[in-house]
């Protein structure tokens, strides 16, 4: 007999081996998780809401085509994306995405509230036009 030899030889070594592994796994899903927070206090998201006036200055619509979805089926082939730039009344400039309905309902040139946390779109309360 050529190579004979017990077949559960290494089965000690590689048990031995799954505690390692599950230390390093549950280290990787730490350190993502640390470096995503730190992205988002980076840009602000873990800060108090703003308010300011501000006015609205630009809106576009960013389509994208979904390449996961049969390429015949119109409905689901396109994802929008609504972006609005507002101004505040220190001239600082803002884009953030917002909802389809809010998308709709602001116009160019309008003025307001706007609340915001970080680059994440609050709200927006036009300014009612008082009548003399």
């Amino acid at each position: 007999m050529t190579g004979g030899g017990n077949p559960f030889t290494y089965v000690g070594p590689i048990l031995r081996m799954v505690p390692l592994g599950i230390f390093v796994i549950c280290a990787v899903i730490f350190v993502i998780l640390w470096v995503r927070r730190k992205q988002k206090e980076k840009r602000g998201e873990l800060n108090g809401m703003t308010t300011v006036d501000a006015t609205v200055i630009y809106k576009r619509r960013d389509v994208r085509r979904d390449i996961n979805t049969a390429p015949y089926d119109e409905r689901y082939c396109n994802t929008n994306f609504y972006y609005v730039t507002f101004e505040e009344k220190t001239g600082n400039k803002l884009e953030l995405l917002v909802s389809g309905s809010v998308y709709e309902s602001v116009r160019r040139g309008e003025k307001g509230v706007l609340s915001y946390q970080g680059l994440r779109f609050v709200n927006f309360m036009p300014k009612k036009h008082q009548q003399i």
